[in-house]
């Protein structure tokens, strides 16, 4: 099986941080115990300086370069602007025909919901149907706030939230990083059981 693992939460503003540390930890744990698996990456070809970027230097003992593959969205995409709406539509369209391109049998999105900053791009079956699709869940609190009316976030950044969710329902199966996510899922979303699992986050090496 041809698994392609969106590395893109390991390129925000997130990568030092909890999203950012469990992107890197569960890439490199999918491709110490891949089996028989192909196991490929595709990370924001934007965000990439060189060959010394640290994505290279994070998993180019894992896995050959060439299994890297980078894709390229518009630049200006992020919430913080209504005008660049046309830019992040156009951009999913480019993010879903280049993984088409490199014929995965399943794309797992390491991180959703980047939508604040660095022109991040993460589309589900709107513009491909040819692989399956897991995402990553790290909570629902956004969501749960705009519910609630407690989000105090611009209206622009509501409505991306909201649209992001409504494509999350295209996912074709969801891993949630606790049980508590899990859960929400389940409140919020009504999620169905069988389409749902936890996958705890891992321990660093240098915490072993």
């Amino acid at each position: 099986m041809k698994i392609l693992i969106d590395i893109q939460g390991y390129q925000s503003d997130s990568k030092n941080h909890g999203i950012g540390r469990y992107t890197k930890n569960i890439t490199k744990a999918i491709l110490q115990h891949k089996k028989e698996h192909d196991i490929e990456l595709l990370a924001n070809g934007n965000l990439v300086e060189s060959l010394d970027d640290d994505i290279y230097k994070e998993f180019k003992d894992l896995l050959p370069i060439e299994k890297i593959h980078l894709f390229y969205p518009l630049k200006n995409t992020d919430a913080t602007s209504e005008s660049n709406i046309p830019n992040r539509i156009k951009s999913e369209e480019i993010y879903e025909k280049s993984i088409e391109k490199i014929n995965p049998d399943i794309l797992l999105i390491c991180s959703f919901f980047e939508i604040y900053a660095n022109n991040i791009i993460t589309s589900i079956h709107k513009y491909s149907n040819k692989y399956k699709v897991a995402v990553i869940l790290h909570d629902l609190i956004p969501y749960i706030e705009i519910l609630e009316n407690r989000f105090n976030e611009p209206k622009s950044f509501e409505k991306l939230h909201l649209e992001k969710f409504e494509n999350l329902k295209k996912d074709d199966y969801l891993l949630a990083n606790s049980k508590n996510s899990e859960n929400e899922a389940k409140k919020y979303l009504s999620w169905p059981n069988e389409k749902i699992e936890t996958a705890y986050a891992g321990v660093e090496e240098k915490f072993k």
